[in-house]
């Protein structure tokens, strides 16, 4: 009984859960022709102990005689096996059309691979293009589209401010204004003054 449930764990080992009801069912076809090769192999050597049997019970050979009724057994508990064997695999035909394929994580992953290329791409060129500065060439386009940045927009207004008869601003003011707005234009500010 121990080999049959090594026979089916290993069907299973080699075909893997995720690796699909076709594979089990090639599997088990393969299992049950070995199976009906073994059963009849073990007939052969059963019918061949059988003869010899006979022969040594005529020579009046009792450990020969021992001998071919051991092989007798064997050969029957290797039938046995291989009829148990027949059976489970029947077993797992029948049981077969009702298991759903499944996929193991790894094939999940692996079906999915290509998204996360294609995002990994499209991240890696915005990267570039902001490194580059493609920004500027696109700047011109959005402009006479009718798109201005929030900071611009901003800058405008202080500058607008700052050249209002009512409420002047201050150079001083302008650039503090700026100063706040921008981060990089503040730290480039601080580094120029430093310098």
């Amino acid at each position: 009984m121990r080999r049959n449930s090594l026979l089916i764990t290993l069907v299973f080992l080699l075909t893997g859960c995720g690796g699909g009801t076709h594979q089990i069912a090639k599997a088990a076809n393969t299992l049950r022709d070995v199976a009906a090769d073994v059963g009849q192999s073990a007939t052969v050597i059963r019918e061949t102990a059988a003869m010899s049997l006979t022969k040594f019970e005529a020579a009046g050979d009792p450990e020969g005689v021992e001998q071919q009724l051991e092989i007798m057994q064997e050969a029957g508990n290797i039938q046995q096996e291989a009829a148990t064997v027949t059976k489970v695999v029947e077993t797992i035909t029948v049981t077969l059309p009702n298991i759903e394929n499944s996929k193991t994580w790894f094939d999940t992953l692996m079906d999915n691979v290509h998204l996360f290329l294609i995002f990994g791409i499209i991240a890696g060129v915005v990267i570039l293009a902001m490194y580059l500065g493609v920004g500027k060439l696109i700047r011109p386009i959005m402009t006479a589209v009718g798109i201005i940045p929030k900071a611009v927009t901003a800058k405008a207004k202080v500058l607008n401010k700052m050249l209002d008869e009512d409420h002047p601003l201050s150079p001083r003011e302008v650039v503090a204004i700026e100063r706040a707005q921008d981060p990089q234009l503040n730290k480039a500010f601080v580094k120029e003054t430093k310098s």
